[in-house]
């Protein structure tokens, strides 16, 4: 209400609108539950229609409320440090409305290192003593951006093999860690005694000693030639 009220008379200067003025239009500009207000205001004066708007919606009323907020806010899971450091800012201003912007930079900042969902960075940020909000900001960034450091360096420093298979699934090929079997393996074990596959050099020396063999016999049994 606060927010809306000073917007207001902005605007009412601006256009330099009389009291009688501000009083018709914000009057006018009234809806909803803050509709109500008229049936009992409708000869007030504009600053008793503006006090009575702030007793029912103004922070002067809800300042306890906006206090324990500010005591119980904590880092939500996907929420930012910048984001957590603006609600902070924000409920600070609202709990703590007449208190001068140096001690409520004080109370902004203890709030946002007590707001911190780790117990680390708590320590480390207040460790450094910051002096205001915005520097207590800035040690948490920092900090929270050097603790992910090891963590990507363990990340590059992995196995030679490990990296390979990442490689391989990211690209769509097959991924093994054994060399691949021939598929005659297991024929060629059976015909050696004791499961031992031929070498090359043994079976090319059995296939040059047959081949002297068959021609030799073909010297030895040469069929005559009939004479005509």
């Amino acid at each position: 209400m606060d927010t809306f009220l000073r917007k207001f008379e902005k605007v009412a200067a601006y256009n330099e609108w009389s009291v009688k003025d501000k009083f018709s239009h914000l009057y006018c500009s009234l809806v909803g539950p803050a509709e109500d207000l008229l049936y009992s205001s409708e000869a007030a004066t504009y600053e008793e229609l503006t006090e009575r708007l702030r007793q029912r919606y103004g922070t002067r009323e809800q300042q306890e409320k906006f206090r324990l907020e500010l005591k119980f806010r904590r880092r939500k899971s996907v929420e930012s440090l910048q984001e957590l450091a603006s609600q902070v800012e924000k409920l600070t201003k609202l709990a703590y409305p007449s208190t001068d912007a140096a001690t409520r930079s004080i109370l902004a900042r203890d709030a946002f290192i007590d707001a911190l969902d780790n117990r680390k960075l708590q320590r480390e940020v207040r460790g450094k003593d910051p002096a205001s909000l915005d520097a207590a900001l800035t040690l948490a960034m920092k900090s929270e951006v050097l603790d992910r450091g090891p963590e990507r360096e363990g990340e590059t420093q992995r196995p030679s093999h490990f990296r390979a298979v990442a490689a391989a699934t990211q690209e769509g090929g097959p991924v093994s860690r054994e060399p691949a079997t021939p598929v005659n393996s297991a024929a060629e074990s059976a015909q050696k005694p004791g499961g031992q596959r031929p070498g090359r050099g043994e079976a090319s020396t059995k296939g040059g000693a047959q081949d002297r063999r068959r021609r030799s016999s073909s010297r030895l049994f040469r069929h005559p030639r009939l004479k005509s």
